[in-house]
């Protein structure tokens, strides 16, 4: 299996409301993110050229990042209410960022 990997950055808002109102977090909040897109194919799904994924093809990914999470509230943009954060790795589960890119399934999510 061969793996390439891109980060992109962008900043949004966010409410945490399982929580107390008393906390912090249960107040909107901004944060700067991190996404790191990593995308693997076997040797025989190399395009032709020897890629797992031409990098200009991200291109599409980013602006759809820029355009529905930048500088947005996150509640809202990801489908409204709870936005689940698993443990203590701090990822949210930001699966319909599959619909960005043709092909791509993130599985567990990011």
């Amino acid at each position: 299996m061969l793996t390439i990997a891109k980060e992109f950055h962008f900043s949004a808002s966010h409410v945490l409301d399982r929580l107390p109102s008393w906390h912090p977090c249960a107040r909107m909040h901004g944060h700067n993110y991190l996404v790191v897109l990593e995308l693997s194919a076997r040797r025989e799904d190399l395009t032709e050229a020897g890629f797992v994924r031409d990098y200009r093809e991200l291109d599409d990914f980013k602006t759809w990042m820029d355009d529905t999470l930048d500088h947005r509230h996150l509640n809202k943009a990801m489908g409204g209410g709870y936005l689940p954060v698993r443990g203590e790795s701090r990822r949210m589960d930001l699966r319909p960022l599959d619909r960005a890119i043709s092909g791509v399934d993130s599985g567990q999510g990011l």
